[in-house]
C-alpha cells in the first residue's frame, strides 16, 4: 500500500525498538554514574532497555561501565515480550495521534465501505454505509476484529484502505464519502456496489494535504 498513515506491522514495533535502543546507547554513560536517575528520566521503552542492559551485566559479574552497557544494550533481543509490549503500547498512541490529525477533516455524507475478508474456504465481499462525524473516526476503530498486523493508507486509487492480516489471510477496506446522502432501508448487492463507487468519491486527496503525501501512481482498472 502507498501513502501509510499507520500501521502495527513488525516492521513498525522493530523501528520503535530500534529508536529505543540508540537512545539507551547515548545514555550507556549516564546509566553507569546513575542508573537510577538515569531510568527515572527516560520515558517508554528506553528505560527498559537500560535495565535489561544492566541486569545482563551484573548478572555476569561485571562492573557496568559505559562499554559493557553498550555492548548489552546492542545484544538485547528485540523479540522480548515486554519490550514489544511496550511499543504496541506506544504504537497505538501514534494511532490515536493520527485520529486527531484527520479529526478536521469533516465529512457531509456517510461513506460506504466495500470490504472483502480472506477466509479458509474463499473470498467474501461485504458493504455496508456509515455515518461518521470527521475521518479520523474512521481510523479510530477497526472494521474487522482479530487482526494480527493492521494498516491504514492511501491506495493507487487514492481511496483510503485499511488492510489487516490474520492467519488464514488478508481482510480489506476502502472507504469512500457518498456524494448525497444514501436511501434508507435498502440491502447492498453487487450491483448496488458499483452504483455506489460511481456516487462516491475518493477521501485520499483530503488526507494527503494533511500528510504533504505525493499523489499515488495510478494503475490500469482506475475508478
Amino acid at each position: 500500500m502507498e501513502n501509510i498513515i499507520w500501521t502495527n506491522d513488525t516492521g513498525q514495533i522493530d523501528a520503535i525498538i530500534e529508536d529505543w535502543r540508540q537512545d539507551a546507547l547515548a545514555l550507556a554513560a549516564a546509566m553507569a554514574e546513575n542508573p537510577r536517575g538515569t531510568v527515572d528520566e527516560t520515558e517508554y521503552g528506553t528505560g527498559l532497555i537500560l535495565e535489561k542492559a544492566w541486569e545482563a551485566v551484573v548478572d555476569e559479574y561485571e562492573i557496568p561501565t559505559p562499554r559493557r552497557l553498550s555492548d548489552a544494550i546492542r545484544s538485547i533481543d528485540a523479540s522480548d515480550t515486554r519490550i514489544r509490549a511496550e511499543a504496541d503500547d506506544l504504537n497505538a498512541e501514534y494511532r490515536m495521534d493520527e485520529r486527531m490529525n484527520l479529526s478536521g477533516l469533516g465529512l457531509d455524507h456517510p461513506v460506504i465501505i466495500l470490504g472483502k475478508a480472506g477466509l479458509w474456504d474463499g473470498t467474501r465481499t461485504i458493504a455496508s454505509i456509515v455515518a461518521f462525524d470527521n475521518i479520523g473516526d474512521i481510523i479510530a476503530d477497526s472494521p474487522w476484529n482479530g487482526m494480527e498486523y493492521e494498516t491504514w493508507g492511501i491506495d493507487e486509487h487514492d481511496d483510503l484502505r485499511y488492510s489487516g492480516v490474520h492467519h488464514d489471510g488478508v481482510n480489506t477496506c476502502t472507504f469512500r464519502e457518498l456524494k448525497d446522502a444514501p436511501r434508507a432501508d435498502r440491502t447492498i448487492g453487487q450491483d448496488d456496489m458499483r452504483r455506489l463507487l460511481r456516487a462516491s468519491r475518493p477521501l485520499g486527496p483530503r488526507i494527503r494535504k494533511v500528510y504533504g503525501m505525493p499523489t499515488p501512481a495510478k494503475k490500469r482498472g482506475n475508478r
